[in-house]
């Protein structure tokens, strides 16, 4: 059973406790490298036009849901696609044996 574990993450330049199960602790530190990565690349990009941080972690956090959503959607479509394969594939399975019958 894992336990629970207290981390810091440094987002920003500021330090966040967290609470997570010992078993997800990479998880978090890596959620939390992505999204501060993310923050320097936005600030160097917008840097004429956008600095303020609030600005940023906003812009970094609708960005990700954007990627996110974009996922699912290629998910749910892949798995359709494979889905209607196998269903044709057991529809000529099935032809094939009523055929040698």
């Amino acid at each position: 059973m894992d336990t629970n574990i207290s981390i810091n993450l440094r987002i920003a330049g500021r330090n966040y406790p967290i609470r997570t199960v010992a078993g997800n602790e990479e998880i978090y530190r890596k959620a939390g490298k992505i999204i501060d990565d993310k923050l320097k690349e936005y600030k160097a990009r917008y840097s004429g036009g956008i600095g303020d941080t609030q600005d940023l972690l906003a812009m970094v956090a609708f960005f990700s849901m954007v990627e996110k959503l974009l996922s699912e959607t290629d998910k749910q479509e892949f798995e359709s696609y494979v889905s209607q394969k196998i269903t044709r594939i057991n529809q000529m399975m099935a032809d094939a044996v009523l055929f040698n019958l």
